[in-house]
């Protein structure tokens, strides 16, 4: 049969499938479109997909090491909270409670503090409330224990201060002796050389090793005005002469908890450092005296950042460094200033800084304001030692030079007044190395001082000689200064006319020469020894030819004596003996010993404070050296000797109590009590509290002796304080010698049983018709002699 026709248009049936399984499937059509028709996809490019990559890279990175970070602070923290468990400082200063509770710090009790330190072989000291400093809240529970050990090898002042602990009382606990650390700081004291770097004195010989010096004691520091406690670690080293007086400066910060050290300091004059508001401004200021002899050294150290964490809290010294200036401001009159204070010329300086002061007014800033303290604190120094009476020529003439007060010290020698002529040239060859800076500054700033020139010509003549001196100061033959120069010269060369001593001639007739009364001795004033002469051989000795039989009385033994020194021009020398006076017969040979007509010595026995008189009855010569044969009551222990009248023994003199002595001395009051505190450290209020409490005690704690040692008026005291008394400052141990002082009413201290040793023990003095007096300390029964030094002020 036909198929039938398809009409145009009309879609045409596919084929039915062969396949069995597809036959029964409905065939859905679906609606398409050509692929002209079609959107195009676009293909991306390599950098887009490799930024893709990288995003999800860092991204991963950054999960990865948050993750390390995080891990890794967690096992630091946890590593500091064991080794270290407190509080870190930003919480403390905050929340200081929670040093309690932030961690299982052991509290301990004082029995087991003390049996951890003795397995440690150092012993607790006493405990130091900082609460009785301040009454802030902040110190109510915090306690200071200074730890102590023994040093070896050792000679004195074994045991020394090694550490300092910082202890609390948990709030609510409920013993009592419950302690808490909170800080330990190790310390230790300076070695011998850097305390002597504090002498300010150029000529100081002293050489110090690297052994360090023990830190003996735990002093309050504190002032109200200054948040925080402050403190110091002091010890005492005594070179020669007066101890020196060194420690560490401490700040305790009660909101951090711990201590901290800032400064070491020393100080000659035996010193504590002291707080000064010298510019009325903001915290005071640390001044620190190092002044040595005559030579004036104060340290001012100014506080900063006092709100900082406590480690950073400093003193900060305070310099003579140019600072800047406004520009019209006086620049060359100020820096004048300064060059003249770091030359030691501080009177000077003081008055161009005070006349650069009035030009700035209000320009004047609290740098400036500082500076001008120091120079002023100098100035005041030096100006007074200069206007002091002093007791030598030698003195008041250096004390004048070092304050560069250069006309002023030329007119007592222009003036021919005493002693001052014959002590200027062995004063500038002493001191040259100290008065030569201070000319040459004085002459660059003003080359037209004329007194300043005629110093420099005498130190010149000094070194060289009168013509050196001559052609520096003027070629002017005719020059009025080199006149005056010329004058100066022969009156500091020539200064006293030597005395006659007459020699008999070989033509006298008699071997035993009359000699006049009127002819002076080579010696007024003997010290030597006496010890006893068993065996007596009479040919041994020269005798005057109308002497005494050599016999001897009941109760008397013969005596050899020998001669050790003889005072001779105003000054003690040690005896030597010419040809010419080994020559002369006995007679002769009393006079020119000073013995007078009577030919006796004194002599003297410290162990049983007895003296007796000794008649010389001959001489004996070993080449030029002399031995006099004298008899003397018996007795079986050695004895000095020195010319009759001249012993001074201290027990002869009625002390008085010092506390009485002072209230009846008001004018000497203030510099005695002075003395006392720079030399010994005592305080002044606690010491004049503490003796009149014991005003009545027996024996009495403190006496003076008012003596005419030094030929003076008022006169010398003699200043002997007990043991009892220095352990009632915390100064020395009870049990100890008594420690005796020989100071000036206006407080120069002359002589201190400190700078002899412990066990020295003054027993009087030999007292020529000079004044130029020895001192005599017994220790262990044997005489030691101290001479006067008139460079050095003191007895040595």
């Amino acid at each position: 049969m036909p198929q039938a026709a398809i009409a145009p248009g009309m879609p045409q049936s596919s084929p039915p499938s062969k396949d069995a399984l597809a036959a029964g499937l409905v065939v859905k059509s679906v609606k398409t479109s050509p692929v002209s028709q079609r959107s195009a996809r676009p293909v991306g490019l390599p950098w887009r997909q490799w930024g893709r990559q990288w995003g999800r890279l860092s991204g991963l990175a950054l999960l990865l090491v948050g993750a390390g970070t995080l891990v890794g602070i967690s096992v630091w923290t946890s590593v500091i909270l064991i080794l270290r468990p407190q509080p870190p400082r930003w919480l403390a200063q905050h929340w200081p409670g929670l040093m309690d509770a932030w961690s299982d710090v052991p509290l301990q009790t004082t029995t087991e503090i003390e049996t951890e330190l003795a397995a440690q072989q150092r012993y607790a000291g006493d405990w130091l409330d900082l609460a009785q400093l301040s009454d802030r809240p902040e110190f109510a529970d915090l306690k200071l224990l200074p730890i102590w050990a023994t040093r070896s090898p050792c000679s004195h002042d074994c045991d020394a201060i090694v550490e300092l602990r910082l202890y609390s009382q948990p709030a609510g606990r409920a013993a009592a002796d419950q302690w808490q650390l909170l800080h330990q700081l190790p310390v230790q004291g300076p070695t011998e050389a850097t305390v002597l770097q504090a002498l300010a004195n150029p000529d100081a010989s002293l050489l110090g090793s690297t052994y360090q010096l023990p830190l003996t004691a735990l002093k309050p520091l504190h002032d109200d005005a200054l948040p925080g406690a402050w403190l110091t670690l002091t010890g005492r080293w005594q070179p020669q002469g007066s101890p020196i007086l060194h420690g560490q400066v401490l700040y305790v910060n009660p909101q951090f908890r711990r201590i901290t050290s800032l400064l070491n300091w020393q100080s000659p004059p035996g010193r504590l450092p002291t707080w000064h508001n010298i510019d009325q401004q903001g915290a005071p200021e640390l001044l620190v005296n190092q002044t040595y002899g005559l030579e004036p050294d104060f340290q001012l150290y100014r506080v900063s950042n006092l709100q900082a964490v406590g480690a950073h809290t400093r003193l900060e010294a305070i310099t003579l460094k140019p600072l800047s200036l406004p520009t019209d401001a006086p620049a060359i009159a100020y820096k004048n200033a300064l060059f003249l204070a770091q030359r030691g010329l501080w009177s000077a300086a003081h008055t161009r800084l005070t006349q650069v002061k009035t030009q700035l007014a209000a320009n004047w800033s609290d740098e400036l304001e500082q500076q001008w303290q120091l120079v002023a604190l100098h100035g005041q120094f030096s100006a007074a030692q200069a206007e002091r009476d002093w007791s030598q020529p030698s003195q008041k003439l250096l004390a004048l030079l070092l304050d560069g007060q250069w006309q002023a010290a030329l007119q007592p020698i222009q003036e021919k007044q005493t002693g001052f002529p014959k002590a200027v040239l062995p004063l500038l060859e002493r001191n040259f190395s100290r008065v030569w800076p201070r000319l040459t500054a004085t002459l660059q700033v003003d080359p037209d001082d004329q007194a300043a020139r005629l110093w420099n010509a005498l130190l010149l003549l000094t070194k060289e000689d009168e013509a050196a001196a001559l052609q520096w100061l003027t070629a002017d033959q005719n020059s009025p200064l080199r006149k005056e120069f010329e004058a100066i010269a022969q009156t500091v060369t020539n200064p006293e006319p030597a005395p006659i001593i007459v020699w008999p001639t070989v033509a006298d007739d008699s071997p035993e020469v009359e000699i006049a009364d009127t002819t002076p001795p080579l010696w007024d004033g003997v010290i030597g020894e006496a010890r006893v002469l068993t065996n007596l051989t009479a040919r041994d000795w020269q005798r005057p030819a109308n002497g005494a039989a050599l016999t001897l009385s009941p109760g008397q033994q013969w005596f050899a004596i020998t001669l050790q020194s003889g005072h001779q021009q105003q000054q003690w020398q040690p005896i030597t003996f010419s040809a010419r006076v080994s020559a002369q017969p006995p007679p002769q040979l009393w006079q020119t010993l000073g013995l007078g007509s009577s030919a006796t010595l004194r002599g003297v026995d410290l162990a049983g404070d007895r003296s007796q008189t000794l008649e010389v009855m001959g001489a004996r010569w070993q080449g030029q050296r002399l031995t006099l044969l004298a008899r003397g009551v018996t007795t079986d222990r050695p004895l000095f000797v020195t010319t009759p009248g001249q012993w001074q023994n201290v027990a002869a003199v009625n002390p008085t109590g010092l506390a009485g002595w002072l209230d009846a001395q008001a004018a000497t009051r203030d510099r005695l009590l002075t003395t006392l505190q720079s030399h010994l450290g005592f305080d002044p209020g606690s010491l004049s509290t503490t003796l009149q409490q014991q005003a009545n005690a027996i024996p009495p704690w403190a006496t003076v002796r008012p003596v005419n040692l030094m030929g003076g008026n008022p006169p010398a005291l003699i200043v002997t304080l007990s043991p009892e008394l220095l352990a009632s400052q915390d100064l020395a141990a009870a049990g100890q010698s008594p420690t005796e002082l020989i100071m000036t009413a206006s407080g120069e201290l002359l002589y201190s049983s400190v700078w002899s040793g412990g066990g020295a023990r003054l027993a009087g003095w030999i007292q020529p018709p000079s004044q130029q007096p020895v001192l005599v300390i017994t220790e262990s029964d044997r005489p030691q002699f101290l001479f006067w030094s008139p460079q050095n002020g003191r007895f040595q």
